[in-house]
Formats: structure tokens, sequence, C-alpha cells
């Protein structure tokens, strides 16, 4: 069924996500693939490979961070920055391991045409930049700091 301007519905939703920002559009799309039904075993096995892939991909950034704490901890300016660091790291961290997720899942499931849209991509800078997560890891942060001050 056409409209009036010649244009199918999935042409015209096309046109609202590409005038949508790409946090939006990674918002809507994380939405959607959390609404997704996929068997809860291989939604299991798609998150752990991501959660591991994750990990291995950002090791060597985690060992420099460890280092860097050891060299310069003592340093109360240096110890914000590293904090920093590892603030930044972990909201990357979010982004990648949802980033793999699905990726790993579009793969174990080649043949559903409708899982295959998902933009991978999109996911991850929406969830890079989820205010939730922001505050409840900079929450997490500062509770460990405060907590290792004590000590």
């Amino acid at each position: 069924m056409r409209y009036l301007d010649n244009k199918s519905p999935q042409e015209i939703d096309q046109q609202k996500e590409a005038k949508m920002g790409i946090w939006r559009y990674g918002k809507k799309q994380y939405k959607d693939f959390t609404n997704y039904h996929v068997k809860k075993t291989t939604f299991i096995k798609t998150t752990i490979f991501g959660i591991i892939i994750s990990l291995i991909v950002l090791t060597p950034i985690i060992l420099i961070l460890i280092n860097l704490y050891k060299t310069f901890g003592y340093n109360p300016s240096w110890k914000i920055f590293i904090f920093t660091l590892v603030w930044v790291l972990l909201l990357f961290y979010n982004g990648l391991n949802n980033y793999f997720t699905v990726q790993c899942t579009k793969r174990y499931i080649s043949d559903d045409e409708k899982l295959q849209k998902f933009d991978a991509k999109a996911i991850m800078f929406y969830n890079i930049l989820n205010p939730l997560f922001m505050i409840f890891s900079f929450l997490i942060i500062i509770f460990l700091i405060i907590g290792g001050m004590s000590c």
C-alpha cells in the first residue's frame, strides 16, 4: 500500500530513523533488541561470550591502568585521573559488551532476517553514553574510593 507521496511504510520508517540522532537510534535499537524473543540458552551463551571477548579486548588497557595506579597512586591528583579513566573504561566496556552480545546473537541465529537488521554499533554507542549506567558506575567508583580511604 502506497501513501500519497508514493512511499511505502518501510521507506517512511527508514526516513524517520535517518533523521534520528545516533543516540536515539541506538536507544530504539537496544529496546527492540531486548524485547526480541531469543531462547534463554542462546541469550546466555551470547552474553557470556560477549563478556569474555570484551574482557580479552580490554585486558591490555586494564593492565596499564593497574600499573599506573601502582606507580602514581600515592599522588591524589593522579588518583583522581586514574579513577576517571577507570570510569570511562567501564562505560566503554558496557558498550563493547553489548556490541559483542548483539554480534554473537546475529551470528548464532543467522537465518533470522529481523535479527540481522539490528545495528550493533548504534547499540554500542547508546550503551557507552547510557545515563543510568553512567550514574550507577560513577556512584560505585565513588563508593570504592571512599571505602579505600577508610582502610
